[in-house]
């Protein structure tokens, strides 16, 4: 297993209470902020959607927790789980304040077979040490961040290890053998992805389907504060399910926009001459390696 003591002596702002966050857009976001919100008294600040960060304009966003969400900037605490680093020799120093089961496990794109396969809130649980409601639609939405059941379902193997070796969290692991069955899937559509559909939002990046009934990982997706209105309605399932207490949000945003860019890993090595000299080179804010030659990045947005 990795080590909470460890970690927590690294980074010891992940105790702190009442800090500010930001928080990226997606459900696997939402249930992590409701649960830090919870058990530590973190508030929204704003959100970021790896194209514009909307933020209170009474707040600075440098000084908050950047949660399910990997910044790349040197003085801004994060809490992620992408695949960060092309291979061991780069120093990726922007990401010493990150905390990201990869960088922890020391996974890289070489060993992409090996990332981490499950969502933000995953590791939450495990870092704090809590359970949940033993309650089935809790166990299913669970399994719903980040697509982790399809994961179960498609890398399977890879899924278990990180499971039993790493981050053991009990209400999945008590229920992982179950991801791989009709019925799941049927209790699946039937019990979180018809509520969650009320809530009109996007589905998001779902990358694969599952194997018996060919279902979307609905991620609940949304990208402008005139979408809060539905988003509230997914953070009152999440606290009708869990019990977190819901979240408010900033009643006023500034808007904070960069360029989201798309390029392969090999040519922009080859173009800087390393990985750390292409981040430095063009001062990107924040990015992901979503697979073995491809990297997804932002550039353009200044803290002060």
């Amino acid at each position: 297993m990795l080590n909470r003591t460890d970690i927590f002596t690294r980074f010891p702002w992940l105790t702190q209470r009442n800090r500010r966050m930001i928080i990226g857009n997606d459900i696997d976001a939402l249930l992590s902020a409701q649960f830090l919100y919870h058990v530590l008294d973190w508030t929204v600040a704003g959100f970021y959607n790896y194209t514009t960060l909307y933020h209170d304009p009474a707040i600075d966003p440098a000084e908050c927790v950047w949660v399910d969400l990997d910044v790349y900037h040197a003085s801004i605490s994060s809490i992620g789980h992408h695949i960060l680093r092309p291979s061991p020799t780069d120093r990726v120093p922007g990401h010493r304040t990150s905390v990201n089961p990869n960088l922890l496990r020391g996974i890289d794109q070489i060993d992409f077979v090996h990332k981490y396969p499950l969502g933000t809130i995953h590791f939450l649980l495990w870092l704090h040490d809590l359970r949940v409601r033993n309650r089935r639609p809790a166990v299913l939405l669970l399994w719903l961040a980040d697509s982790t059941w399809i994961n179960a379902q498609r890398y399977r193997s890879n899924v278990r290890e990180w499971l039993t070796d790493w981050i053991g969290v009990p209400e999945l692991m008590e229920t992982f053998d179950q991801t791989d069955t009709p019925d799941f899937e049927a209790e699946m559509q039937a019990q979180v992805l018809k509520r969650l559909a009320i809530a009109e939002l996007a589905p998001g990046n779902v990358q694969n389907v599952s194997l018996h009934l060919g279902l979307g990982g609905y991620q609940c997706a949304w990208d402008k504060p005139e979408d809060l209105s539905k988003v509230r309605r997914v953070t009152d399932l999440i606290y009708r399910t869990f019990g977190w207490s819901n979240l408010t949000f900033p009643a006023a945003f500034t808007a904070r926009s960069g360029h989201r860019h798309s390029a392969k890993l090999p040519d922009l090595v080859k173009k800087h001459g390393s990985f750390d000299k292409f981040l430095a080179n063009e001062k990107v804010f924040s990015y992901v390696i979503p697979n073995k030659d491809r990297v997804n990045y932002t550039t353009g947005i200044v803290m002060k």
